[in-house]
């Protein structure tokens, strides 16, 4: 399980986030609106995993099917 996070990352895939703390970036990458590992491109055409906030007070966590760019896919981020 990734390490919980309590500042942002450059990768959303990386640590699990806290969705009151979600940068604007972030949600963007959350919502496939760019890529996932924060590149910034939002021609997304691969998909990238999974990104996870955190839920509830019990550790429990909801993930999102995220997307990477092609550049980003070709590099193996």
């Amino acid at each position: 399980m990734p390490a919980r996070s309590a500042l942002p990352t450059v990768d959303i895939r990386n640590a699990v986030h806290n969705p009151t703390n979600l940068t604007a970036t972030q949600r963007d990458q959350l919502h496939a609106l760019s890529c996932a590992t924060g590149c910034g491109s939002r021609d997304l055409i691969h998909d990238g995993g999974y990104a996870y906030v955190a839920s509830g007070n019990d550790g429990g966590r909801l993930g999102y099917a995220v997307r990477i760019c092609a550049n980003c896919a070709s590099r193996k981020c």
